[in-house]
């Protein structure tokens, strides 16, 4: 266990309130405003594309459409079908949930419920680690701070907005109870972290580099302790292995055991993962009672063999989660997604809030830890860990802005910790003007004023209409129509499959690179040209949504292009128009061939 710096008591200490029951009193604040803010619009909304995907494989599970190893979707890019690369753990946690409402509700309604309960049932583990990891660098103040810092900062919590069924919110929560572990330390929290990271990695390997960083800081606990004791990390070794290994045979189709990937955990993590707990458990006891050489050479072979074993299985992914994706989806798709660009981008254009303030609030996050180690008594190992993981979710961000909130909540406990110290000298304890210097980092603030000041620039920098043909009602034309085949632009995929019983031939997941250049290619074409590729497709319908084509689009169309010509509503003569024109989802029958 590190050695921690003294709390500095303050004169109105707040009242002394556990841990778990502060964090239970938040996360009802949080849940309650999140709730009143969008709870009301989850019957009529889809949420994003991932929301309204996941959505369908629910339902599937619910329904017995497909069992719990049916991991290929045939609805997607026919008749090839993709085999999904989601955890079912998610699937089967939402269709738990949905069940037990099915007890007292009627489907629909059951439906809506899990779809709103599901991101609430993870804001108690994310707010919990975060005070966590606040009271474990400096006391009760500072998860008292850390609190009253979580409840302004509503930015921090967009991954739990009521709908969102996606798996980042479990994710993000599972790295920050992997780290609170490994702050706390002892054998009781390096279980905590390998249990969490092994949940974790099972869920998606989105988090992996701040999971890797968790168990090398609980393995350089190990050689630094002067005992050499070796049970907290045989405590992580064990509470990892006993997660992860038998998580991947649950999820995992027994086809797919022996199969390597590198988009989520394969035969190739999974034996890395193994041969890290039993190289370290080993380690840890043969090399207890040695000296440091000795103890740092043995970690050094544990985690070598490790990563032999994890790349030597599949090297692409040296590369990367999307190593294996065709390249030419980068120029096509993968590079026009918002949250895969770096949020750095933001900054050519004020009119993003969020970017900015982000950033902003990251800074504060690196700066608060400068100043919790600027005596070298302080630079404990959980002080270089989570400067670790905050220095990786910056770089991790500077590639893509999603993981922008895995660094909002790293820094969320340092500033809360960097505040406590800094009212003692600042404020002389006083625990008012602390809380009013903490709620001041939030980024909330920030944001607010970068939109008040330069309003005009989103105009400027034509940001589509991303919330356009996301609602079932959209789609009521479409659902009454015979099911088949629907060519649409690539985020209108999910939607359709949400909302109807067609198959689409193309949705935005890499997994799917046929279905989605071939789509490209077809509406890329001239609407005359266009209609030898659409039949080749076997496409039934061909459906545009105008709104999102004014502004900006994700993947450009060419001006004189089927799509452009589409979401203008001039169709040609091969398609049959089946929508009213105040529609915002266009509908065209791909009318019989003519000799």
């Amino acid at each position: 266990m590190d050695a921690q710096a003294a709390p500095p008591q303050a004169a109105d200490q707040p009242p002394e309130i556990p841990t778990g029951l502060l964090a239970l009193m938040v996360s009802a604040v949080v849940g309650f405003v999140l709730w009143s803010w969008g709870g009301a619009k989850v019957a009529g909304a889809l949420g994003d594309t991932d929301d309204a995907l996941r959505l369908v494989l629910v339902r599937d599970l619910v329904s017995g459409r497909a069992g719990w190893w049916d991991q290929h979707f045939a609805r997607l890019q026919p008749p090839l079908g993709m085999d999904l690369h989601w955890s079912r753990l998610v699937d089967g946690g939402i269709a738990g949930v949905e069940s037990v409402f099915r007890l007292f509700m009627d489907p629909a309604h059951a439906e809506l419920a899990a779809r709103t309960a599901w991101p609430f049932l993870w804001l108690f583990p994310v707010i919990v680690a975060a005070l966590s990891i606040a009271r474990s660098l400096r006391g009760p103040v500072a998860a008292f701070l850390c609190a009253a810092l979580i409840l302004v900062n509503l930015p921090l919590f967009a991954q739990w907005a009521p709908g969102r069924i996606d798996h980042h919110d479990v994710q993000i929560a599972l790295a920050m109870v992997a780290l609170a572990g490994a702050v706390r330390g002892g054998r009781g929290g390096s279980m905590l972290a390998g249990a969490a990271t092994g949940l974790g990695l099972a869920v998606g390997i989105e988090g992996l580099i701040f999971e890797a960083l968790i168990g090398a800081a609980v393995a350089v606990r190990f050689l630094i302790d002067p005992r050499g004791e070796g049970r907290p990390a045989r405590g992580y070794a064990l509470g990892l292995a006993a997660t992860l290994l038998p998580l991947f045979l649950i999820e995992t189709p027994p086809a797919r055991w022996g199969v390597s990937v590198c988009d989520t955990i394969g035969l190739n993590l999974a034996a890395g993962v193994a041969v890290a707990c039993a190289g370290l458990a080993a380690a840890t006891t043969l090399a207890a009672r040695r000296g440091p050489a000795v103890r740092a050479g043995s970690i050094g072979l544990v985690g070598a063999a490790a990563g032999a074993t994890y790349l030597g299985l599949l090297p692409a992914c040296l590369h990367g989660p999307l190593a294996q994706a065709d390249p030419r989806l980068w120029p096509a798709w993968l590079s026009h997604i918002t949250e895969m660009r770096s949020l750095f981008m933001g900054f050519p254009d004020l009119g993003d809030g969020f970017a900015i303030s982000e950033i902003i609030y990251h800074a504060l996050g690196v700066a608060a830890w400068l100043w919790l180690g600027r005596r070298s008594a302080e630079r404990t190992v959980a002080w270089g860990m989570l400067g670790a993981c905050l220095a990786a979710g910056v770089a991790a961000e500077s590639q893509a802005q999603r993981m922008s909130f895995y660094t909002a909540w790293f820094a969320t406990p340092l500033i809360a910790a960097a505040v406590t110290e800094l009212g003692a000298v600042w404020f002389r304890r006083r625990l008012a003007p602390m809380v009013i210097l903490a709620v001041a980092a939030s980024p909330t603030w920030a944001s607010a004023a970068i939109g008040a000041l330069a309003p005009a620039n989103h105009a400027v920098a034509g940001e589509r209409d991303q919330t356009a043909c996301t609602a079932p009602a959209d789609y009521r034309r479409l659902a009454g129509l015979p099911a088949g085949v629907v060519l649409s632009e690539t985020d209108l995929g999910p939607y359709v499959l949400a909302t109807t019983s067609d198959a689409v031939i193309a949705a935005p997941y890499h997994r799917m690179a046929w279905g989605i250049l071939s789509a490209q290619a077809a509406l890329g074409a001239s609407p005359q040209a266009a209609e030898a590729p659409v039949r080749r497709l076997h496409a039934t319908y061909v459906v545009a949504c105008p709104p999102r084509g004014r502004d900006r689009p994700r993947t450009p169309a060419p001006p004189k292009s089927l799509q452009a010509a589409l979401e203008r509503k001039l169709p040609p003569a091969w398609l049959d128009p089946l929508s009213a024109p105040a529609e915002p989802v266009q509908i065209y029958r791909v009318n019989p061939a003519r000799p």
